[in-house]
């Protein structure tokens, strides 16, 4: 059956809580592909996670406390860990094109 599962990873600092359909009961130590984009603002900064990769299953829990059971699965990746990564701005004003006549006294 499946249902709304809850990811989390285990070897990222800020882990966010990302909700997916998985298989449920999803056994420790198997394998999942994951492939998504999440974006928020911290402390005024624009960053960008970018999940692609391989992940194992470490540990699985079912949570009975937000009122429908929920499956919470921790992930560590098999190759290389996803990071918040920092976005440019690009709502930087552009210098003028063009300037007014110039004055001589």
């Amino acid at each position: 059956m499946n249902r709304a599962t809850i990811v989390k990873f285990a070897d990222m600092k800020q882990s966010p809580e990302v909700l997916m359909d998985l298989p449920e009961p999803i056994p420790l130590g198997s394998k999942v592909k994951l492939a998504f984009t999440l974006s928020r603002v911290n402390r005024g900064r624009t960053e960008e996670l970018k999940v692609n990769g391989e992940f194992q299953v470490t540990s699985v829990i079912t949570d009975l406390t937000r009122g429908t059971t929920k499956q919470v699965v921790t992930v560590s990746s098999i190759g290389l860990a996803p990071a918040w990564v920092a976005i440019k701005s690009t709502s930087k004003k552009l210098a003028p094109t063009h300037c007014g006549p110039t004055k001589v006294l």
